[in-house]
């Protein structure tokens, strides 16, 4: 079992290796004037350093009875709010977000499966 002390000194070493940075988009609902909602974007996390890598092979993943593809992985700070709902731009590029990690034993990093848009 890690110590604390080791535990933060493993968490910035992962927080090191985040090259890039990413704006996080957070889903916004907005009233269409006849009664009904029209959900919108609206950045609220700007430059999060983030590492984005190519999923390889042919993995797919399941949720409910939908099938969702997941080409890339997201790799954020293991304290970083990110959830389903969300968007990620990198660069001018958007993913969805379709998993986020949450049951680890460690938590050195935050892992997300994006679909690119």
């Amino acid at each position: 079992m890690l110590e604390p002390h080791e535990l933060k000194t493993v968490r910035d070493q992962a927080q090191q290796s985040l090259p890039e940075t990413v704006d996080l988009l957070a889903p916004n609902a907005i009233t269409d004037g006849r009664g009904g909602m029209t959900r919108s974007y609206a950045i609220s996390h700007v430059g999060i350093p983030a590492r984005i890598a190519q999923r390889t092979g042919r993995e797919t993943m399941f949720a409910g009875q939908d099938q969702v593809r997941a080409d890339y992985i997201l790799t954020v700070a293991y304290d970083q709010l990110v959830d389903e709902t969300m968007r990620v731009d990198h660069n001018g590029t958007l993913y969805d977000i379709v998993f986020v990690s949450r049951d680890r034993s460690y938590d050195t990093a935050r892992l997300c499966l994006l679909h690119r848009r």
